[in-house]
């Protein structure tokens, strides 16, 4: 097996220039990059414009996440949202195909169904959605499944590719008991396997699932690459599995993996933000540092 350059992605949230900086920086550094995997989130989950519509129609709950989240979801804020989605998806992937690589993408929780169904509209073959839909190529075998859990302070799903814990764990289920009779290299996931960050001698913060960590366990993949949580990047190896989530494109994070017969190298990398971007504004509010990698623990 020669070498194989990935490029990790997730949780761009539509952020064109950012995708255009690194199209840009790539390019111009001998990267030579033969796969790029997309670990959900891709297309634009806030906009000014649509902000601003749901502001002027909601001014007594301008500042509810849980409500704009419903109304672009759910109400009358969603054809604009997905006109957004879709226009955010086409230049990504536009600017993306410049790197001449196989994209392998798999839906995040904010990925509506109708940004999903443009993107396998694409009819451009060097892009494969990887939602429960195996991908062999490069000498490699990548599985995975997209969406993610309810956050915890939701009663119901709200965004298209949420679930409740029981239904994502039966779409794991219902994606692996067809069987898998080859050996898998790479697993893809936007939820996390289930890890624990102590933050002190105090506070532990316990995120993701166990069933993926389950799925892990079963399957042995060399590599494993998630994204959904914002506040942290990071590369870590247990039990001769190297972890990676790449941190969002939306505030200018990225990994590149080299993989060979031997070892997985890793390399986390952050670009300058554009001053005026104010997507990366917006989830900058969250902190995105690589500080939590020393301290995590998959379980």
């Amino acid at each position: 097996m020669k070498a194989v350059h990935i490029l990790a992605l997730s949780d761009i949230h539509g952020n064109v220039k950012a995708t255009k900086d690194l199209v840009e920086h790539i390019n111009a550094k001998p990267y030579d990059i033969d796969l790029i995997i997309v670990a959900g989130d891709l297309p634009a989950t806030t906009s000014l414009s649509v902000m601003a519509q749901y502001m002027i129609s909601h001014p007594f709950n301008a500042l509810s996440k849980k409500g704009f989240t419903h109304w672009v979801y759910k109400g009358k804020g969603r054809q604009n949202f997905v006109k957004k989605q879709i226009s955010s998806i086409n230049k990504i992937i536009s600017l993306l195909s410049f790197l001449e690589a196989p994209i392998i993408y798999i839906p995040g929780n904010v990925d509506s169904y109708e940004a999903l169904q443009f993107i396998k509209d694409q009819q451009k073959p060097k892009i494969h959605i990887l939602d429960s839909n195996p991908y062999e190529g490069q000498g490699l075998m990548i599985i995975g499944t997209g969406g993610a859990i309810i956050p915890p302070f939701y009663s119901e799903p709200i965004c298209d590719h949420e679930y409740h814990l029981k239904a994502y764990e039966d779409k794991w289920d219902n994606f692996t008991k067809r069987g898998i009779d080859k050996k898998i290299d790479i697993l893809v996931t936007h939820e996390p396997p289930q890890f624990e960050v102590e933050l002190n001698d105090r506070d532990v913060i316990k995120g993701g699932s166990q069933k993926v960590s389950a799925i892990i366990r079963e399957l042995n993949p060399r590599l494993v690459i998630f994204g959904h949580y914002h506040e942290f990047s990071l590369t870590k190896t247990s039990d001769e599995i190297t972890y990676v989530n790449p941190g969002p494109l939306a505030c200018y994070h990225f990994a590149t993996i080299d993989l060979t017969l031997e070892k997985v190298e890793v390399s986390l990398n952050k670009l300058s933000p554009a001053k005026l971007d104010s997507i990366n504004r917006i989830y900058s509010n969250r902190p995105v540092e690589n500080v939590l990698h020393r301290t995590i623990r998959f379980v």
